[in-house]
């Protein structure tokens, strides 16, 4: 077996923390067992390698298997598990780490690929759901 990164480690759990939140309800008596591995794995100080293998046996289980993908994606660490989901729900191109991958923004009002908050495309703004093209909801001022 080759030796795995800590950065790899990294990124294959707070992956398994995505992926298992959107199963919860399906593997209700596993859940607290997977949540425990993350949390100890994303915890300062503690090797994540060796809390990647028994994750991953664990998620062998329910047949998912991550990779991490070829492309350089920057520090994971800068992002948190809400970040990351946040991201795929809003961002249109649904990928938390196509910044990192190419250097792509996104508006932060309403997550279009390739765009900045207030540049002139259609935003919607996510307090009051009304379409504007400025660089502040002329509703709420957002």
């Amino acid at each position: 077996m080759a030796q795995m990164s800590e950065d790899e480690a990294i990124y294959k759990i707070m992956m398994a923390e995505h992926y298992l939140k959107t199963i919860k309800e399906q593997f209700a008596d596993l859940s607290e067992n997977y949540n425990l591995h993350i949390n100890i794995g994303l915890k300062e100080g503690n090797d994540p390698v060796p809390i990647w293998g028994s994750l991953k046996t664990l998620l062998s289980i329910i047949g998912i298997q991550i990779n991490k993908p070829s492309e350089p994606i920057g520090n994971i660490r800068e992002l948190t598990g809400k970040e990351i989901q946040w991201r795929y729900e809003n961002w249109t191109c649904s990928n938390p780490y196509h910044f990192y991958q190419t250097g792509t923004k996104h508006c932060t009002e309403c997550g279009c690929c390739g765009r900045r908050k207030g540049d002139g495309h259609q935003c919607k703004c996510f307090e009051c759901d009304i379409e504007h093209s400025g660089s502040n909801c002329p509703n709420c001022g957002r």
